[in-house]
């Protein structure tokens, strides 16, 4: 139990350091997530498969609604849409709970698409709030952010049955099935 509550905090405290502009203080925390996860897994190679799937998706859909105007990043270095390193960073650290602190959640088709569609994008307004140097959001286009994430809560529960990822009895360590 004790392994999710770290898993839980240091995700709270990346996204609040990631969001505010600390990135260098949020990467730590996201790397300090991976070393306890890596750590703590017994099936190396289909949980790595499942983060970079997660990451991937996540990027391409966040880029993408920042194409369509629903998120505008404020990229200042360049004027294409790509998504920032801290949100990259951001995806990486929300995947690490998915086994973790969250698998309670995406174990559950119809709550995960409730909830995800909900908090994914307040999480993203939220951000907006806290940081409006980084990130806007136009709420005009909030539905098309809500579909991304009953998207994405469709496709990592899918994911997981595919890799056959869950965590064991013990409540904080994976199951290799």
């Amino acid at each position: 139990m004790v392994h999710l509550i770290i898993n839980a905090a240091l995700f709270q405290l990346a996204w609040f350091c990631l969001v505010v502009g600390e990135v260098l203080i949020g990467a730590i925390c996201v790397a300090s997530m991976l070393a306890h996860v890596l750590w703590r897994m017994k099936c190396n190679f289909r949980v790595l498969v499942f983060l970079i799937f997660v990451v991937s998706v996540g990027v391409i859909g966040d880029t993408a609604l920042s194409i369509l105007s629903v998120y505008d990043f404020n990229n200042t270095e360049h004027d294409l849409p790509f998504t920032p390193i801290w949100l990259v960073l951001l995806w990486l650290a929300f995947a690490l709970t998915l086994n973790h602190a969250l698998d309670w959640l995406v174990n559950d088709l119809k709550f995960s698409l409730v909830l995800f569609a909900v908090f994914g994008p307040a999480s993203y307004w939220l951000g907006s709030q806290l940081n409006s140097e980084a990130l806007s959001v136009s709420l005009m286009y909030i539905p098309l952010a809500v579909l991304q994430w009953g998207f994405m809560a469709w496709l990592i529960f899918w994911l997981k049955q595919q890799l056959q990822l869950s965590i064991s009895d013990y409540g904080d360590e994976y199951e290799d099935n």
